[in-house]
């Protein structure tokens, strides 16, 4: 009778904390977003009220566990750090790039199983936040989801070029931008050509703007 008792009171228990965790996720996501990178600044901060989520409900890794979670970046292929083995997840992951481009990768958070892009990082500033797929090392999804940083397509295209410079092979890669932030269905080099385009227009614009105010 008491295993029960106890049955029954850790089930009601984890209803009510995911009931809890849904209703607070859901007022978070419309509430305005991180602070997102740029030029002078390129890191992303996490959204504010996450800190008080966090504190109630998500563990921060360990030296040990984030040791365990660090992925590397050799000859273009992702390998772990921890085994030395290439990379395989078939399945999206958790991707989190810290300030000092250090490369995380976690199973996604599903309620009080799999961890927030904040764990492995203790909440700090990242450089980039997302979703991954790899293939015996080799990158092939990308995306921007992550509610605690909310990357701007600035963060993405930011990390891609990065990428590019470690030798990474984006051209098969299927990505996930704003508004789409959990898919992965537009193609890497279209949306590069297309952001760097924006960012010439943006040139110009500024440019033209200051000249007429003389």
């Amino acid at each position: 009778m008491p295993i029960c008792i106890y049955t029954f009171e850790m089930k009601k228990n984890t209803i009510f904390m995911k009931f809890l965790t849904l209703f607070f996720t859901a007022v978070v996501f419309f509430l305005p977003d991180a602070s997102h990178g740029n030029a002078q600044d390129p890191l992303i901060y996490m959204r504010d009220l996450y800190r008080e989520y966090d504190r109630m409900f998500i563990h921060y890794f360990t030296d040990e566990e984030m040791n365990r979670a660090e992925y590397i970046i050799r000859d273009g292929l992702f390998y772990s750090s921890h085994t030395g083995k290439l990379a395989n997840f078939i399945f999206k992951k958790n991707i989190v790039v810290d300030r000092f481009y250090r490369i995380f990768i976690v199973r996604k958070s599903d309620w009080f199983i799999g961890h927030h892009h904040s764990a492995p990082v203790s909440g700090e500033p990242v450089y980039f936040a997302g979703e991954v797929k790899i293939r015996n090392g080799k990158l092939i999804g990308l995306n921007t989801n992550s509610g605690h940083y909310m990357p701007s397509n600035e963060n993405l295209y930011n990390y891609l070029k990065y990428l590019q410079s470690l030798g990474v092979d984006l051209h098969d890669v299927k990505m996930g931008r704003e508004p789409h932030h959990d898919s992965f269905q537009y193609n890497v080099h279209e949306f590069m050509l297309e952001y760097k385009k924006s960012i010439e227009i943006k040139q110009c614009q500024k440019f033209y703007n200051v000249t007429d105010n003389f």
